[in-house]
């Protein structure tokens, strides 16, 4: 399965930028791998593995803003531009 470009490039606090699904993955991996239950993890992780199944744009946009909502709670993004 091709690694998937996120709806758009996500900056971190700490300057790192999530491009693609894969990055994403890592991302999560790495900082929430000992999160034990979050809705807001589950429902991300979700999205994110449907839209890198199918690649359909509407799959792409959902998946990415709910990592972006999901980082900003987890205090890694800044204030989210709505």
């Amino acid at each position: 399965m091709p690694d998937r470009k996120l709806a758009g490039a996500i900056t971190l606090r700490d300057g790192a930028e999530l491009c693609t699904i894969g990055d994403a993955a890592a991302l999560i991996e790495e900082r929430f791998s000992t999160t034990i239950a979050w809705g807001a993890l589950e429902a991300t992780l979700t999205l994110l593995a449907k839209a890198a199944e199918s690649g359909q744009c509407d799959d792409l946009n959902e998946a990415t803003d709910a990592l972006v909502r999901m980082l900003y709670h987890g205090r890694m993004l800044g204030p989210i531009d709505e």
